[in-house]
């Protein structure tokens, strides 16, 4: 362990070599190619080709589902109570999280393997809550209750 007059040296020296450090303008700035760079990144990124591109008509308020989406995806207002969310995705996972996390009714426009997807996740929910199929599929006393959407920090 180094003593403390030892330390002391050592900053002093990293003090005074400070003086001869060379300054000023090391290379020519160039030119940015948007003034925004959150916007530069956010459509580099749309641009970039996908597997799937989601389409979905939530029906709740559309700041309820920009809550949740975030940059994520696309949220327009179609009317009071509902709005489309969309968004370019190589895997339905992500789709399906942000649509659970939101906690409203929806219904998938595009493409027709997220309806299959939810399907099968749907199904796998099911099963691990115990309850069986048959009893589930024919119940809608709580099928329209709004679940609490997931709030972010």
């Amino acid at each position: 362990m180094a003593s403390t007059s030892a330390r002391m040296l050592r900053l002093l020296s990293l003090l005074q070599t400070h003086r001869f450090w060379p300054g000023g303008a090391r290379f020519r700035p160039r030119e940015l190619p948007a003034e925004d760079a959150a916007a530069y990144v956010r459509d580099s990124l749309a641009s970039v080709p996908t597997r799937y591109h989601v389409a979905v008509r939530v029906h709740t308020a559309a700041a309820d589902v920009e809550n949740v989406v975030r940059g994520w995806g696309t949220v327009e207002p179609v009317d009071v109570g509902s709005c489309r969310l969309e968004m370019n995705v190589d895997t339905l996972h992500w789709p399906a999280l942000v649509l659970g996390s939101v906690g409203a009714e929806f219904e998938v426009l595009e493409p027709p393997e997220l309806t299959d997807y939810l399907r099968t996740m749907g199904e796998l929910f099911i099963r691990a809550s115990g309850c069986p199929a048959s009893t589930v599929r024919g119940r809608r006393d709580s099928a329209h209750a709004r679940l609490p959407a997931w709030r972010p920090r």
